[in-house]
């Protein structure tokens, strides 16, 4: 009979288990590869031989990527990840969960800007915006 120790060797030294591995600790880099305002809308969510999957929370993003991702991938095989391991990266949007970690590096959100008549400027803006479509439909 075989140990919890034996079989779990066999399990983690199978190729595709390394490479799953290697694959998430180079994804892990995935901030500083695209930058934090990449890193906001996408997030790879899987690898599978050779394809990272990325969630990407709009379309427009999604070409953003898709035009980087030469560049991309070269980042991914300057980090040791070789030609192999990362070979294409695939963008679907959906919600994108951003991590707690990159949202404290944005830092606090400035307070909202309040105008001289105490309204706020984007409820301000929203109210000049209506009144000009009001206006045109007269």
């Amino acid at each position: 009979m075989k140990t919890v120790l034996s079989f779990l060797s066999d399990v983690i030294g199978r190729p595709e288990v390394l490479r799953h591995t290697r694959a998430r600790r180079v994804l892990r880099e995935w901030p500083r590869i695209v930058g934090p305002v990449l890193a906001r809308h996408s997030l790879p969510e899987r690898y599978d031989h050779g394809t990272v999957w990325v969630a990407v929370d709009s379309s427009v993003w999604a070409q953003e990527l898709r035009m980087q991702q030469v560049r991309i991938l070269e980042e991914f095989h300057a980090l040791g990840a070789d030609g192999r391991l990362i070979q294409q990266l695939r963008f679907g949007v959906r919600p994108v969960v951003v991590a707690d970690a990159l949202r404290a590096e944005e830092g606090p959100r400035p307070e909202p800007v309040t105008l001289p008549d105490g309204m706020r400027f984007g409820e301000r803006a929203r109210q000049v915006v209506h009144e000009r479509n009001d206006s045109r439909g007269d």
